[in-house]
């Protein structure tokens, strides 16, 4: 059995990709997403992230995507969080959670750097006596 499935869209922006998808999903239009975790790993190298569609839903799809480029292009303010789903707000949130520093390894590097000061300056003999015992 032949599949006539089409890319409508490349992202390089997996926001973006799901985005649209979310889009297409509100024109109750079925699509799939091919290629996110390679570009996750590999954002330049992967060939951005694939948005597919059955070719019979290809007209209102490609109506769908000239608005949303439109609207990418003139108005970032539609790209907040106001119109998307309960669950690309949770994968929004994972994703920032795990981004930054926390406590505990900031800490770690500021004990690191502290060790490797004081052995530099221990070599250099520039600890005077009284820190000998540290």
């Amino acid at each position: 059995m032949k599949r006539d499935f089409l890319r409508i869209a490349y992202f390089h922006d997996e926001r973006m990709a799901a985005l649209f998808q979310a889009r297409l999903d509100e024109a109750d239009i079925p699509s799939f997403v091919s290629n996110a975790h390679a570009n996750s790993l590999l954002p330049h190298l992967g060939g951005g992230i694939g948005i597919h569609i059955h070719k019979e839903n290809l007209e209102l799809s490609q109506e769908i995507l000239a608005k949303f480029q439109e609207l990418h292009a003139t108005d970032q303010s539609v790209f907040t969080h106001h119109e998307a789903t309960h669950a690309d707000i949770e994968y929004e949130k994972n994703i920032n959670s795990s981004k930054g520093w926390s406590k505990i390894s900031i800490l770690a590097t500021g004990l690191l750097l502290l060790v490797l000061l004081r052995y530099l300056a221990k070599s250099r003999g520039l600890l005077p006596q009284f820190f000998e015992p540290f």
